[in-house]
């Protein structure tokens, strides 16, 4: 296998061509590598030791007192980054709710939509936060609760007028 690499600075974005007779096990390693997203390990502090998160375990990441907290179900736990770079690094599991936390959606038990201008989100392990009215519209939308009340907007509609 020949590689052949050119750096160049009239390039803005990073380009694999592949020349090849037939896809085989290295053609498919290196699509795999490729396609293969740079992983982040997200490590919290407990005890003077430093604990690997499993981000799929996270509830939520929450800044309080100049700290990032991280909640699982077992434990909550102090992270060394700020809520922005994760916002970043997560942006496909996680929703921004305030100014300072993010909330992972697969650990919603319901939501209360009953305060004015606010959303209250009640977690599976009876945890419950509160949503910035800043945050609102992406939370529905993130969230798929834009889809229900158009329908029931519709619905409501066609009975006055029809």
């Amino acid at each position: 296998m020949k590689l052949k690499l050119n750096i160049d600075s009239k390039y803005s974005e990073k380009e694999v061509h592949i020349f090849a007779d037939k896809v085989d096990d290295k053609i498919n390693q290196i699509i795999n590598i490729c396609n293969k997203k740079e992983k982040f390990k997200l490590f919290s502090i407990k005890d003077e030791k430093y604990i690997p998160i499993n981000i799929d375990e996270v509830i939520r990441f929450y800044s309080l007192d100049k700290k990032v907290y991280c909640q699982t179900l077992k434990d909550t736990l102090i992270v060394k980054e700020p809520i922005y770079k994760l916002e970043e690094l997560y942006s496909d599991k996680l929703i921004k709710i305030s100014r300072g936390e993010l909330i992972n959606p697969d650990f919603i038990d319901y939501l209360d939509l009953s305060l004015t201008g606010t959303i209250t989100i009640f977690f599976i392990n009876k945890e419950k936060t509160y949503s910035s009215r800043r945050f609102i519209k992406e939370i529905k939308r993130s969230l798929g609760i834009w889809i229900i009340y158009i329908k029931k907007s519709i619905q409501v509609l066609q009975q006055v007028y029809l």
